[in-house]
């Protein structure tokens, strides 16, 4: 059945405008409690991939900087808390897509979705190793495969929004099966969606380029905030429409249809 993307986003457009609370709103809250405490603690324990990358693109020696990020013991605090950071953005971050899915259906959807992924915190993150250490397997083969494998297990965690009784296994299967012939319908959607991550980049780009020029190198985590709240009227509105037509895409592939009352679950087509 043919995905109809341009009734899809037009779709979204109007459930961000006429939804309470404002899904600019929730988005607002979800990167405050993601992005912005990532940023934070970043400040405290900076992340020594980040401080590393912003130091060689101010033109130090790249084995200086190895040597000197790296090689201090607070490094290993900032390896660890950067982990810990991963796995916390993840759990919220599917919180999220249950918030965007349940708006979309028609269920009841606010603030407190955003954490009720921590009530499935171990199986979130067991399903993410796997998904991981699958795509990681099909990539040593050859990088087309690990991109064919990302597309393959893009479901996985609607799956457990859908059925959170599911193990991770179960879920990657599925996940599998709906995007049989699909996955091609689904880059095309994604494609559609990159001049907006594009001019995001860019503001963010600009503004880290030019306070980089002015600001201390110690001070590259203020860049980093700086450049962050610089793009943050763009993402209130862009996250959750691009969360909201992905949903969608998803309600395509089980089937889910509104019809007979008002945002009532009918699907899925498929039988697992």
């Amino acid at each position: 059945m043919f995905f109809n993307r341009i009734a899809s986003k037009q779709m979204a457009k109007e459930l961000i405008r006429s939804s309470r609370p404002s899904p600019c709103m929730v988005t607002l809250v979800y990167i405050l409690i993601t992005a912005g405490v990532v940023n934070l603690v970043e400040i405290v324990a900076p992340n020594p991939f980040n401080y590393a990358t912003f130091l060689i693109n101010q033109g130090y020696d790249p084995d200086t900087v190895f040597y000197f990020v790296y090689g201090q013991s607070s490094a290993l605090v900032g390896v660890f808390l950067s982990i810990i950071l991963s796995f916390y953005t993840l759990v919220v971050g599917f919180g999220y897509m249950k918030y965007s899915v349940r708006l979309l259906r028609g269920e009841a959807a606010g603030y407190g979705t955003l954490i009720e992924g921590f009530n499935l915190v171990v199986k979130l993150l067991l399903t993410q190793i796997l998904i991981t250490l699958f795509i990681l397997l099909w990539t040593m083969l050859f990088i087309v495969p690990g991109i064919i494998a990302a597309y393959r297990y893009s479901q996985v965690f609607y799956c457990l929004i859908d059925d959170p009784s599911i193990g991770s296994l179960e879920a990657i299967r599925r996940s599998k099966e709906m995007m049989k012939g699909k996955k091609m319908d689904f880059f095309l959607l994604q494609i559609t969606f990159i001049g907006y991550s594009l001019l995001i980049a860019l503001v963010r780009g600009i503004t880290g380029g030019i306070l980089a020029i002015f600001l201390p190198g110690g001070a590259w985590w203020l860049v980093g905030i700086l450049s962050f709240l610089a793009s943050f009227p763009l993402q209130v509105w862009v996250i959750p429409y691009m969360s909201i037509v992905l949903a969608d895409f998803h309600n395509h592939l089980i089937g889910w249809r509104p019809g007979g009352g008002y945002g009532q679950y009918q699907g899925p087509e498929l039988q697992f």
